[in-house]
């Protein structure tokens, strides 16, 4: 499945994830707090934001196509992603 991610033409842009629902309950303090402190933000469920059109130009294009406009990944299954690839690097080797 390919992730399908939306930005707009501009200097430091930002990039937008299209997900679907999320499992379980809301997100807790902790992790929106090491989210932010990574620059991550998450859009509260229901906010709107400018999918790129053909037929008139906003600024917004894909960097990433949807495969398919049935599967979206999952709100969960996104932030988990993004927790474990923006954590501190842990080294199962010990030196001495």
């Amino acid at each position: 499945m390919s992730m399908p991610i939306i930005s707009y033409s501009r200097p430091n842009r930002d990039w937008v994830f299209l997900v679907g629902p999320a499992w379980g309950g809301r997100l807790g303090v902790h992790t929106l707090a090491q989210l932010e402190e990574r620059g991550v933000q998450i859009l509260a469920s229901g906010e709107r934001v400018w999918l790129p059109m053909t037929d008139h130009p906003t600024g917004w294009f894909w960097v990433s196509q949807p495969s398919t406009a049935h599967s979206l990944p999952s709100r969960t299954s996104v932030v988990s992603a993004a927790r474990r690839l923006l954590s501190p690097v842990r080294s199962s080797v010990v030196w001495r």
